[in-house]
């Protein structure tokens, strides 16, 4: 008997909402990041540009995602419930092999989502380099989770991982660790391990672990936060004057 595919096998991206995706994307090249150039979804009222990463698998990508509404009369409603008004991080994208799978998965866990979608679009990568990327979209309520998250299920990843537009001269390699804060540190990593089937681990100085695949979700003490929020990327191979704070990201290097 197969067993079933893992509902989640990693952390592939997060996405930040800004209000304007092309000064965001200048404001990661200032530091030495590669950004993909702005990439419009003019159906979903979107823009976009991306700084990607090679991940430590091949089951998944890796980057950062500047997210733009383009178009807000277009942007469909769970979009607009998901970005919000303010720029800063909004959701983890997590990997998965099956989007309309991991939906019925997560209806059962008590997770409604929203019909899964998919989406072929082409996509400017650089100077004559044009392609076709395809994926599928699995977009779980707001509510139902500590830490807002959804799912992406590539299918084109290939062009995510291209040597040509994943090596920044700030020598950043990959997302290694996705740091977040919340009032209860342990109850949020239980609970998105609980979602993720991945085990949370209780760290040093309060934080807790959860890591479904190469890259860990650490959550930090803040009892302020009345919702649980990311705070930081940890990127390997980063140099320490391209550390700054942007978006209400803090780039720190591992």
């Amino acid at each position: 008997m197969t067993s079933a595919p893992p509902l989640v096998s990693d952390i592939d991206h997060v996405m930040v909402h800004v209000h304007d995706a092309d000064r965001a994307g200048r404001c990661f090249e200032d530091l030495g990041f590669t950004v993909t150039p702005k990439s419009t979804m003019a159906a979903l009222g979107l823009s976009n540009r991306c700084v990607l990463f090679q991940p430590a698998s091949d089951h998944c990508c890796n980057y950062i995602e500047l997210m733009a509404k383009e178009d807000p009369d277009r942007v469909p409603a769970f979009m607009q419930d998901v970005l919000g008004a303010d720029e800063g991080p909004v959701s983890l994208v997590m990997a998965t092999s099956d989007a309309r799978a991991a939906a019925a998965r997560l209806d059962s866990l008590g997770v409604p989502c929203h019909p899964p979608f998919d989406v072929e679009r082409d996509w400017h990568l650089a100077d004559g380099v044009d392609v076709r990327v395809a994926f599928g979209v699995c977009v779980p309520e707001t509510g139902h989770s500590p830490l807002y998250w959804n799912l992406c299920e590539h299918r084109t990843r290939e062009h995510y991982v291209r040597p040509d537009i994943t090596r920044h001269a700030n020598g950043a390699q990959r997302i290694a660790v996705v740091g977040a804060v919340a009032a209860d540190p342990h109850r949020t990593a239980i609970r998105l391990g609980e979602q993720w089937a991945a085990r949370a681990m209780q760290g040093d100085s309060d934080h807790s672990h959860v890591a479904p695949g190469e890259v860990t979700l650490s959550v930090g003490p803040d009892p302020a936060a009345d919702v649980p929020r990311i705070v930081s990327l940890h990127l390997e191979g980063l140099a320490r004057n391209a550390e700054a704070n942007l978006f209400g990201l803090k780039l720190k290097a591992v």
